[in-house]
């Protein structure tokens, strides 16, 4: 996981190597995108 600023935002990058196939990336992708959606909701609540 990377966290570096862009600008006026903060990007932040998951790289996560040897996943089987594409399947398994796109999941990953997802899982994260999950992740960082509660993230921001939890963060946005306060």
């Amino acid at each position: 996981m990377t966290v570096s600023p862009s600008g006026d935002r903060t990007v932040v990058r998951f790289h996560q190597e040897w996943l089987a196939d594409a399947e398994e990336r796109a999941a990953q992708r997802e899982h994260w995108k999950g992740v960082v959606d509660r993230v921001a909701d939890a963060l946005a609540a306060r």
